[in-house]
């Protein structure tokens, strides 16, 4: 039975007749500049750093999940980091309870300032020390006020 269409017969018989293309050859459809990308590319593509390498340089993923879902998985893995950082700093003792077990000190003074407070805190301490030593009675007084007896005179 002949097809109703005579310009499909026409176009099938001329498909059917026409000999087979065979591939032509890439390099005369390539221009000179495409020919040097091509070139170009396939050695960068020949030095191009494997997965183990990628991986170590944190660019790609050390995960065996598909890449589908390895967003997925980074997601879960950052909220679990969180969860336990969360935990970490509910479990932190408040700043009283440092201050009793004299990890602080228990002053209003800013972070900066903390530590020349206490070298100045210090500085007083020593001075209120060696004015105290200076207005020390010698033995010689003691003895006379009935403090000390002679035997127990202190050698210097």
């Amino acid at each position: 039975m002949a097809s109703a269409n005579p310009l499909k017969n026409i176009v099938t018989s001329i498909v059917d007749d026409a000999p087979p293309q065979d591939k032509a050859d890439e390099s005369a459809l390539l221009s000179p500049a495409d020919e040097e990308a091509k070139a170009k590319l396939e050695k960068q593509l020949a030095h191009r750093p494997d997965r183990s390498e990628l991986v170590e340089k944190n660019i790609l993923k050390n995960s065996n999940a598909a890449p589908a879902l390895q967003a997925a998985q980074a997601n879960l893995e950052r909220a679990r980091l969180e969860d336990k950082l969360d935990h970490a700093l509910q479990q932190r003792p408040d700043r009283s309870e440092l201050v009793d077990k004299n990890i602080l000190k228990n002053t209003n003074a800013a972070p900066a300032l903390q530590a020349v407070q206490a070298n100045l805190e210090r500085a007083r301490l020593e001075d209120k020390l060696d004015h105290a030593l200076q207005q020390r009675p010698n033995p010689e007084e003691l003895i006379r006020e009935g403090i000390l007896q002679n035997d127990e005179t202190p050698s210097a």
